[in-house]
Parts: C-alpha cells; structure tokens; sequence
C-alpha cells in the first residue's frame, strides 16, 4: 500500500508541476477574462492548487470536471498532455494497483482455507 501511494503521489507531483508552469502565461496574460483567469488560478495556479486538483483527477474520477474548462479557456494542445496522464494513471495504474490488491487478498484468502483445512484434519 505504501509504495502505491508513494508511486501515485510522485506521479500527482510530476502533473501538478507541469501543468503549474504551462498555465503560467495564460495568467500572465491581461488580455483573458478575469472570471477564468480566476477559476484557472483556483485549480492550477499555485502548486498546492494544482496537487489537490491533480489528486481529485487521479482519485476522485471528477477529471471531465477539472480538464474540459482548462482545454477551452487555455489550450486544446492540453488534451495531450490529459490524455496520456488520464490513460497511463487514472485508468491504468489505478487498475494495476488495484488488482495486485486483490492478488494478494486471494492468495491470504486462499491460505487461511488451506489453514483451515489442516487443522480440522488435525483434529480427527
């Protein structure tokens, strides 16, 4: 559990910095609107900003949220960027994790039946 966790937030960190540092001309710029320059500040502006969106994207699948108005109000080019992290974090790592969870759950499963079984043999 604690590697996962650890492997997920290195991951958030990573697309949290880079996409920190992508939308930092947009803000800069004073020809956008104030009303989306704010709302873009509020979910990347900042590194804590961009982490807490970047873990409710990973974790929270609320990414349609949190992407869709980045790509109209900043860039499409963006939906590079999404689609790989979407793709090769959200749908596959989480997956992969999730399944060596539930290997290991099995296997522990399948040896307490087996422990099981040789104390009632045991017993007779």
């Amino acid at each position: 559990l604690f590697w996962s966790m650890v492997m997920l937030v290195i991951f958030m960190m990573m697309g949290a910095l880079l996409m920190g540092n992508l939308v930092q001309g947009y803000l800069e710029d004073s020809d956008v609107d104030s009303v989306d320059k704010e709302w873009v500040w509020m979910h990347y502006g900042t590194a804590y900003n961009a982490f807490y969106t970047f873990f409710e994207i990973t974790l929270s699948g609320s990414w349609p949220a949190k992407v869709r108005p980045l790509l109209l109000k900043v860039s499409q080019g963006l939906f590079v960027f999404f689609a790989l992290y979407i793709t090769i974090i959200v749908f596959a790592v989480i997956r992969v994790i999730g399944a060596i969870f539930l290997r290991d759950t099995l296997d522990a499963a399948q040896n307490d039946a087996e422990h099981l079984v040789a104390e009632r043999l045991k017993k007779k």
